[in-house]
């Protein structure tokens, strides 16, 4: 399942450093640095980094940091990308991850619509949260998502039937060069919401991503809705 990851490595890179990822760099990064900026975070877990752009720009924001990403050609990616800063990367899945300390913050960005066992990518990760830490996980909006994208045909689609398959896509700014054979696991808000619970964990953020006209005219037209959602809480406490 990693493979496609490997191959479209160096095209986020340069999608990202160029300012072509639109979403990446005009829309969560100021998001992520204006939310985690707030909560102060000493020790940052990143689950997923990818290509390790945003677990650059977000390093600066607390003592320690740490990515793991389970592709090996987006570690490679994330190891160029992170050389100079404070960021300790791991060629890892979460589900195999160890570490000997517990994490402020557990970050997971884009990351679970592509995970084919969501309970035991949240059962990894949550483990490794201090007492008291918190959890963000931003994904593609299950409501409304299939509308922008179309990856399943309107008469297939029932939002509230899971449903995955392997999916091409290209960026707004880069159409002609596709990603393609990428993992997408469509979910209702219940399996998230009763997974996250499932683990102990309790859902007290909840964020539907709509950016500032000015945002929504560089990609040509305006988002009719939400495309991405982000969810945090922390420990649910026992009554």
């Amino acid at each position: 399942m990693l493979e496609p990851w490997h191959e479209i490595a160096k095209l986020r890179s340069v999608q990202i450093e160029s300012g072509l990822d639109l979403t990446f760099s005009k829309v969560f990064v100021p998001y992520f640095q204006n939310l985690i900026t707030r909560l102060k975070p000493k020790k940052i877990l990143e689950v997923g980094g990818g290509t390790g752009h945003l677990a650059k720009i977000l390093s600066d924001i607390s003592q320690k940091y740490v990515m793991v990403e389970p592709s090996i050609g987006m570690y490679h990616s994330a190891r160029n990308v992170l050389a100079g800063t404070q960021v300790e990367i791991f060629n890892s899945a979460i589900e195999t991850f160890s570490s000997s300390e517990g994490f402020d913050l557990v970050l997971s960005h884009m990351c679970v619509q592509a995970v084919e066992n969501l309970d035991e990518f949240l059962k990894a990760s949550f483990r490794l949260l201090s007492p008291g830490g918190s959890f963000f996980l931003s994904l593609p909006h299950p409501v409304f998502y299939n509308d922008y994208k179309r990856f399943f045909p309107a008469e297939e689609f029932r939002y509230i039937t899971e449903q995955s398959k392997k999916v091409n896509f290209s960026i707004t700014l880069d159409p002609d060069q596709p990603i393609k054979g990428i993992p997408y696991h469509h979910r209702p808000l219940s399996k998230y919401f009763s997974c996250i619970a499932a683990e102990g964990m309790c859902v007290t953020f909840f964020d539907e991503i709509y950016p500032e006209r000015e945002i929504q005219e560089l990609y040509g037209s305006p988002w009719e809705d939400p495309r991405y959602l982000v969810m945090g809480g922390s420990r649910r406490r026992e009554l």
